[in-house]
């Protein structure tokens, strides 16, 4: 490894210039990335330069107007872009971050990274990453699952708040150890609907870190978790507007897990083989429930429910 250590997130090391939302003090050998802070035309002038970039993802505005994009090109690498948000230019093998961030506020900055860039690096770097939350439930590390608007973000700060530990936003990066489904920290950033937080209790939200800024949600900084964990458990969450919340085992969810893979657009074979690994992995040895949020139940009572399950876990 070479430079300044400058903090870990996602399975991944980074060296030389610092990033926000990074968790200092890691414990653990992991891959390295070298970073580089650049001002956005350098980048732009650097990336006009590449032989034949593709557009492999993109996400507009409602008025059709590009908000985030995602090129890649077979020699330079890929190019993510979001409005006000930063550019990052990442090298094809992973080793190698070239970043021009916003001024302010500095959770813009974060989002980015956290959203689609690190995520991009810990998969180019032998990783895999799973869209969920991440707790720490006195001791035991559980993920999250759920679709946009679901309550994964509430119920996940709801378990946070009730007395567990943040390990993940929203991202997990996952590894076979010696059979066994791993997950790394994702990085020290929450992002939470203000009328959710309203609804904690005011001396519990101090557990989910500063307060950053607003914009649409509240984002906090959390303290990062410090080391990998073996994956425990993981919850399936859905709102079907049942009578009374529910937990029950999932005996085949193989087909919710590649759903709930993260970057689809980074699809080339030796991801995909690597992606099948890891959720065969998950299907046989973690167990694995769907959590059916009552339709008067609030995120703290799916918390509490996952968090006693959490508590009977081996």
């Amino acid at each position: 490894m070479s430079g300044r250590d400058a903090g870990a997130a996602v399975g991944l090391r980074f060296t030389g210039a610092s990033l926000p939302g990074l968790i200092t003090g890691a414990e653990g050998e992991l891959p390295s990335v070298d970073v580089e802070l650049e001002d956005a035309s350098v980048l732009d002038e650097r990336w006009s330069s590449a032989a034949a970039p593709e557009l492999i993802f993109e996400r507009p505005f409602r008025d059709g107007r590009p908000f985030l994009r995602v090129e890649r090109d077979e020699r330079a690498g890929y190019r993510i872009w979001a409005l006000e948000h930063g550019t990052h230019l990442v090298s094809p093998d992973g080793t190698r971050c070239s970043s021009a961030l916003p001024d302010a506020p500095v959770w813009r900055g974060m989002k980015l990274l956290a959203s689609q860039t690190l995520p991009l690096l810990s998969t180019l770097r032998g990783r895999e990453v799973l869209h969920a939350a991440g707790v720490v439930v006195d001791g035991r590390l559980i993920g999250i699952v759920a679709a946009s608007g679901t309550g994964k973000s509430a119920t996940s700060c709801n378990v946070i708040a009730q007395g567990a530990r943040f390990f993940a936003d929203d991202v997990l990066a996952l590894e076979l150890v010696d059979g066994e489904v791993h997950a790394h920290p994702g990085t020290c950033l929450l992002n939470l609907h203000e009328h959710d937080m309203e609804a904690i209790p005011e001396p519990d939200r101090a557990r989910l870190g500063e307060e950053l800024g607003r914009s649409d949600k509240v984002h906090f900084a959390p303290e990062g978790f410090p080391t990998a964990l073996p994956l425990r458990g993981l919850v399936f969450l859905r709102r079907t507007g049942a009578a009374a919340t529910t937990l029950t085992p999932l005996d085949n969810a193989s087909a919710q897990l590649l759903g709930n893979a993260f970057l689809p657009y980074l699809d080339r074979g030796e991801r995909l083989a690597r992606q099948l690994d890891v959720m065969s992995a998950l299907a046989r040895t973690v167990p694995l429930v769907q959590l059916e949020g009552g339709r008067n139940d609030g995120p703290a009572t799916l918390a509490a429910t996952v968090r006693e399950w959490a508590g009977g876990l081996p």
